[in-house]
C-alpha cells in the first residue's frame, strides 16, 4: 500500500470519526425535527351534474376511502386528509368518471364536476 493510499485512508477515516461529533453538536442547538406531520382534514363538497348542467341525485363520489351519495341538488360534502387521491364517481356500482388530483392544506373546497356525455 503507498503512502499517499494511507495518508488518504487515515484522513477519511478521521473524518468519518469526527463528522457524528460535530453533527451532535450541531443538533443539540437545533430544534427537534417534526417527525411526524399531521395532515389537515379538508372539507370536500360540490353538485355532480350533466352537460346540460342538471344536477344528477343518487350519484356516488368516492375520494380514497371516504364516500358520499348525491342528494336530490345533486350535493356532496365529505372530509379526507390532505394527500394524493383518486376520485371515482359512480352510479349504481358503474364508474362513470375518475380522475387523480392532489389536496393540500385546504380546510374547505368546493368540487364541482360534470360528467362526460354517455354518447
Amino acid at each position: 500500500m503507498s503512502r499517499s493510499f494511507a495518508v488518504f485512508t487515515a484522513i477519511i477515516l478521521l473524518l468519518l470519526y469526527l463528522c457524528p461529533i460535530a453533527l451532535a453538536a450541531d443538533l443539540s442547538t437545533a430544534p427537534p425535527p417534526n417527525i411526524v406531520q399531521h395532515k389537515k382534514t379538508i372539507k370536500i363538497y360540490g353538485t355532480i351534474f350533466d352537460e346540460k348542467r342538471t344536477p344528477l341525485r343518487r350519484i356516488t363520489v368516492k375520494i380514497g376511502q371516504a364516500t358520499a351519495k348525491t342528494n336530490s341538488h345533486g350535493r356532496y360534502s365529505l372530509k379526507i386528509k390532505s394527500g394524493d387521491y383518486l376520485i371515482q364517481v359512480s352510479r349504481n356500482k358503474t364508474v362513470l368518471d375518475f380522475d387523480t388530483m392532489t389536496f393540500v392544506n385546504n380546510t374547505q373546497l368546493n368540487l364541482g364536476i360534470q360528467l362526460p356525455s354517455q354518447n
